[in-house]
């Protein structure tokens, strides 16, 4: 085997351990900017939906606008106090497509002008992790579909 034909081999080895490694971190790095962002949209959401609540009892009973969807419950002055803001993964049923598509939630609690306190549940439609994967794997360049 001549030299070049080594070397070529053994390059093509290092560069391809490389490109795996590169490929694992820039898969995690975009989904870690997509969560932040997804974050960044719930609390956005969240501080819009207790504005409205502030101003107008009425809009507890609503639970959807176009981005979005949220439910606000009351709970207990206990359950406010100790409560914990947390951000998870989930999914929801859609029922025109009958399926399940992942969504980011937020849980909130908060006080409204009525002096009770609510619970705030807030849902946001995600990526899917599966069609990312497919994205990048093998990219749609020449079927001319979007």
């Amino acid at each position: 085997m001549k030299l070049i034909h080594h070397t070529i081999s053994k390059l093509s080895i290092v560069m391809i351990i490389i490109l795996t490694f590169w490929a694992g971190f820039f898969f995690y790095s975009i989904l870690d900017e997509i969560l932040d962002e997804t974050d960044d949209s719930l609390e956005n959401y969240k501080h819009l939906i207790i504005q409205q609540v502030q101003r107008d009892t009425a809009a507890i009973n609503n639970s959807s606008d176009l981005m979005s969807q949220y439910f606000i419950k009351e709970i207990s002055e206990n359950e406010a106090i100790h409560y914990k803001e947390r951000y998870f993964d989930s999914t929801r049923f859609y029922e025109l497509e009958y399926e399940f598509d992942p969504v980011r939630v937020l849980k909130t609690a908060f006080r409204g002008q009525d002096k009770k306190f609510y619970e705030l549940t807030i849902m946001i439609s995600t990526l899917e992790q599966d069609d990312m994967i497919e994205a990048i794997l093998f990219p749609r360049l020449f079927s001319g579909k979007a």
